[in-house]
């Protein structure tokens, strides 16, 4: 007893020296976002943030912006009707309503759709991303309507605003089912001005009859900056031309589960985005602008049904931020309205389709 007694405060000493060491072996590195629009540390956010780098994503073998989405950040989501390597994202378990209750960003533009169609970026080359940034929560008070479960926002080299060396990527693959990808991209920089390029192709010839799908891909960004402004434009276009396979009955299915009924069907997608942009740091502030369009045609025949659509949608947002909280003003921003966080003022983005017209008609 009186040896066990002895050895009692040698054994509570050992143990605050073992809880100190593992307090100091566990401070883990600081990691910075983009998601709320302006650079900030994680550990002061009040929501979830998961970001991947364009390092992570080519040490995975990702070869498709939704599959790094789906792989790296546990984003649940389902193949779309159109083929072409699109997934229908699900942040949150909204299911069939994904769509209409979260929110994609590509470079500081919203380009989510209003409609249950949902929104395609595998028309982006994985090779042109720098990284991807997943908000789960409630976004609207800083991405407006539709945002309830979260936020997907993909920035790229060239809306990144980091200095790179000139130089270019070439990427070829071949796969089954016909499969057939090629991708190239180009730096340039001279003068303070970067010019920034990227194409994309890719065919399928698809497991099941009547499933073949062609996507072309396009996007191109010049700026120009200095040591406090950076001003630049963007323009981007894809295209997808998809055969639909339709649905097999049981019978049909156990006939010949590779079979279509509706050797007719197809659909054809026309995306095109163009921007400006601005970021100045003046005074302490961090100033952002960026106005843009885009375009979006669908043309389809399904079952004998046609289905067609065309959105046309402006994009204008204004925001401001600066290090002391209670210096924050808001900046102007109309017609979107602004909201304060976290020293930070933001707006949510403008985003009001001009034209939005579905027809149906056999």
């Amino acid at each position: 007893m009186h040896r066990l007694r002895a050895r009692a405060p040698v054994a509570a000493a050992a143990s605050l020296a073992s809880s100190t060491l593992l307090a100091q072996s566990a401070t883990l590195p600081e990691n910075r976002v983009t998601a709320t629009r302006f650079s900030e540390n994680t550990q002061s956010l009040p929501v979830g943030v998961s970001v991947i780098t364009a390092e992570e994503i080519r040490a995975s073998g990702a070869t498709t912006v939704n599959e790094a989405i789906s792989r790296l950040l546990g984003v649940p989501g389902r193949k779309d009707l159109y083929g072409g390597g699109e997934t229908q994202l699900d942040l949150r378990g909204f299911g069939a309503t994904a769509d209409n209750n979260q929110v994609i960003v590509i470079d500081g533009v919203r380009v989510s759709e209003a409609d249950l169609s949902g929104t395609r970026i595998a028309g982006i080359p994985i090779d042109s991303v720098e990284r991807i940034e997943v908000l789960r929560g409630n976004g609207a008070v800083l991405y407006g309507e539709g945002a309830t479960g979260g936020v997907i926002v993909i920035t790229t080299r060239a809306g990144s605003g980091r200095q790179r060396p000139n130089g270019g990527t070439v990427y070829g693959a071949a796969g089954s089912n016909g499969l057939r990808e090629g991708r190239a991209g180009v730096t340039v920089n001279a003068g303070g001005f970067t010019f920034d390029a990227d194409v994309q192709k890719r065919r399928e010839d698809g497991w099941r009859q009547n499933s073949a799908s062609d996507i072309d891909a396009a996007g191109v960004t010049g700026q120009w900056s200095n040591s406090w402004l950076r001003l630049g434009a963007r323009v981007s276009r894809d295209e997808l031309d998809a055969r639909l396979p339709g649905g097999l009955s049981t019978a049909q299915y156990d006939a010949d589960p590779r079979q279509s009924v509706t050797p007719n069907d197809t659909a054809s997608l026309r995306n095109e985005r163009a921007a400006v942009f601005g970021r100045a740091e003046v005074a302490g502030w961090e100033l952002a602008f960026d106005a843009g369009t885009r375009t979006r045609e669908l043309r389809s025949l399904n079952a004998g049904f046609a289905y067609d659509y065309d959105i046309e949608a402006d994009f204008r947002a204004s925001e401001g931020a600066t290090s002391a909280a209670s210096a924050t003003s808001p900046t102007s921003s109309s017609p979107a309205s602004t909201g304060t966080t976290g020293g930070a003022t933001c707006s949510a983005p403008s985003d009001r389709p001009r034209r939005s017209a579905p027809a149906a008609s056999t």
